[in-house]
């Protein structure tokens, strides 16, 4: 995924060497699964390159202690695969070496597997003693000085710290996303969730969601207890299986917003693909988090992951209120015919 995102910003810059660094550019070691990316220019050409990002989509580094705007990191995020995944470009004047030593601290550690362990150790201990949400910029600030001792052992000279959190620069912001053109899709600042796959540790959230969609308007003869066991047996098979593909949205280590795909078998045909359909359903965001373009960001989930595998066709039952909104998402009306036997 760090190769697709060059490519794009090649396209806008030609002229900029991107190199793909940070936690993700390390076989094998956790991270919070921002994608790092640096690159250098000469400190006149900056504004430029920070214009190209912005003509992109990309958007500023949000938070009260950002890198300035001499030495930028633009925030953004691609989705791959269904999943999202948050971008950092750094922007480095050319001369200063802090690219260099960023390639020389990725490259020792791809070297050394036993130094990829130590940082694993030092990470996992940062995130078991926070025993829960963790502050970007406070994990950032942990780590960091096992870095500074890393490069001095490595004989890396130490970074001048402009901002940022530490040696990398990394910080916790809030992220844009790629639209279905390719491009960087910026969205409102006061949007964090972040948008994943579902598992099976999720099964009580949905159920919840599940719950808020349908007694918003008008509430249930059923208790919530009672449903949920009815709930979770569905939820957990479903998530286990191949046919069912869901979707949530996390603000604040809660789910706010989830979408189910499922894909139905068709009958082979002589001399004809027989790729499945999809149904999609239970399409729902809390209300708290409605008008902030949160609904898009997962719909758009679907279909870059409808196009990536082989899925003939996605349906769905809109509301009256809805149907503009999946017009306006690439989605038409068809011919179906169909025909009711249960009012459930």
């Amino acid at each position: 995924m760090a190769a697709e995102v060059i490519s794009i910003i090649a396209a806008a810059r030609p002229d900029l060497r991107v190199e793909h660094i940070g936690s993700t550019s390390v076989p094998g070691l956790p991270g919070k699964g921002i994608v790092d990316l640096g690159t250098e220019a000469d400190a006149a050409e900056i504004p430029a390159v920070t214009a190209a990002m912005r003509d992109l989509g990309f958007g500023p580094q949000p938070g009260p202690n950002p890198w300035p705007p001499t030495r930028p990191m633009h925030v953004g995020s691609v989705i791959h695969d269904g999943d999202e995944f948050r971008i950092h470009f750094h922007v480095h004047p050319r001369g200063t070496g802090d690219l260099a030593k960023d390639l020389r601290f990725r490259d020792a550690l791809r070297a050394d597997p036993a130094l990829v362990e130590g940082y694993a150790r030092i990470k996992r201990g940062i995130v078991e003693k926070a025993g829960g949400p963790l502050d970007g910029v406070i994990y950032q600030a942990e780590k960091g000085g096992w870095i500074l001792e890393v490069y001095d052992r490595l004989g890396i000279e130490r970074p001048a710290n402009a901002g940022g959190g530490g040696p990398t620069g990394e910080a916790e912001p809030t992220a844009p996303e790629f639209d279905r053109q390719g491009r960087v899709k910026v969205v409102d600042a006061g949007m964090s969730a972040h948008i994943r796959s579902a598992g099976t540790d999720d099964v009580m959230e949905l159920a919840r969601l599940r719950w808020d969609m349908q007694t918003e308007e008008e509430p249930s003869a059923e208790s919530y207890a009672t449903f949920v066991v009815r709930f979770r047996p569905f939820a957990e098979a479903a998530l286990r299986s191949t046919s069912w593909r869901v979707w949530v949205a996390e603000a604040d280590a809660s789910l706010v917003g989830n979408l189910w795909l499922q894909l139905v078998p068709r009958v082979p045909r002589p001399g004809a693909g027989s790729s499945p359909l999809g149904y999609l359903t239970n399409v729902f965001v809390a209300q708290a988090h409605r008008n902030s373009g949160l609904g898009s960001r997962l719909l758009d989930h679907v279909v870059d992951w409808s196009r990536k595998h082989p899925t003939s066709v996605v349906v769905v039952w809109p509301s009256d209120e809805a149907i503009q909104w999946y017009r306006r998402a690439g989605f038409a009306p068809s011919e179906a015919l169909q025909r009711s036997f249960h009012d459930d």
